[in-house]
């Protein structure tokens, strides 16, 4: 009795059973994110890299970055590690939040951001950089934003091509601890 076709059958079924399931779970997505909160290390003399100058120079007039380079005003010095399994992208701005009356909520340029793409970091890879800090008597907080880039794994890769689609990476958002002057 040959059992030849049914255990091509058996192992076919086992291997589309797992392709599928491996194809079909979701993308990264804001659930399962672990880039870790942003840490703030301390206070730094501001250094201005060529991409962050073209930020300064095109800013509003008024703006916290403006502000500060007019000042010539003390940054904060931050760290991101990616525990991600999979590369990210490290926008080149932030969010700068105080609780003081009324609450600063203005956006705020990396200062040695190396590029207008902000900072790539692979997994495990950690980044320190500096953002323009006004002094201020209230505490205060940064908010980042980045998106994993999952397209550089094999699964999302053969994920696309089965589906036809390009994902677009979802822009995360991350926080800092408070920080009280």
């Amino acid at each position: 009795m040959k059992h030849g076709p049914l255990r091509f059958a058996t192992i076919a079924l086992a291997v589309g059973g797992a392709a599928f399931w491996f194809l079909g779970r979701p993308a990264i997505t804001s659930r399962n994110q672990r880039v870790q909160t942003t840490v703030f290390q301390g206070y730094t003399n501001g250094t201005v890299g060529p991409a962050a100058a073209i930020f300064i120079t095109n800013s509003p007039q008024g703006s916290i970055v403006q502000n500060w380079y007019g000042a010539g005003a003390i940054a904060g010095l931050f760290t991101v590690t990616n525990v991600e399994n999979v590369p990210i992208r490290l926008y080149p701005f932030g969010r700068f939040y105080t609780k003081g009356q009324p609450p600063l909520d203005e956006t705020t340029f990396l200062l040695d951001v190396p590029s207008l793409n902000g900072f790539y970091l692979d997994p495990g890879r950690s980044v320190a950089f500096q953002v323009a800090i006004l002094s201020r008597a209230e505490p205060w907080r940064l908010q980042l934003f980045y998106e994993a880039n999952s397209a550089s794994t094999l699964g999302s890769r053969i994920r696309e091509l089965v589906t036809l689609r390009r994902t677009k990476p979802e822009k995360q958002e991350i926080y800092s601890d408070w920080v009280t002057p």
